[in-house]
């Protein structure tokens, strides 16, 4: 089973002064799906389902995360604001993508995967 917090480290490791734009669209989405897929398996664990089969399962999660308790619903929005950030970085090329930008997102997934994760169990889906 793959490591998805490999993900966040590579993330993490294209951040420089000197990142090409290219690879700085590259760190939000390794970002993104690195908490993406972290959420997933967490909520997994804690359903009834052994997959997401949606066709928007990226948004089915979010909402599955915002409808929850507490620190499970703030990981929906910091979800969201990620995929929003992924989504910009990965389709929309007429604005530059600057380091400051890159860094607060992988930031962000910083927060949610050390701190936000690690304080939920499967009672917040229920």
């Amino acid at each position: 089973m793959f490591d998805w917090h490999k993900y966040l480290n590579l993330a993490e490791s294209l951040l420089s002064e000197d990142a090409s734009e290219e690879v700085l669209r590259t760190s939000v989405s390794r970002a993104y799906y690195s908490v993406y897929n972290l959420c997933k398996e967490k909520y997994l664990k804690a359903s009834t389902i052994n997959r997401i089969d949606k066709v928007d399962s990226h948004k089915f999660l979010i909402d599955k995360y915002k409808q929850s308790k507490k620190v499970a619903k703030s990981i929906g929005f910091k979800l969201d604001t990620l995929k929003l950030a992924r989504i910009n970085s990965d389709y929309e090329g007429k604005k530059p993508l600057k380091l400051e930008n890159a860094k607060k997102s992988v930031e962000l997934a910083k927060i949610i995967v050390d701190e936000d994760l690690k304080l939920i169990d499967e009672s917040y889906f229920t």
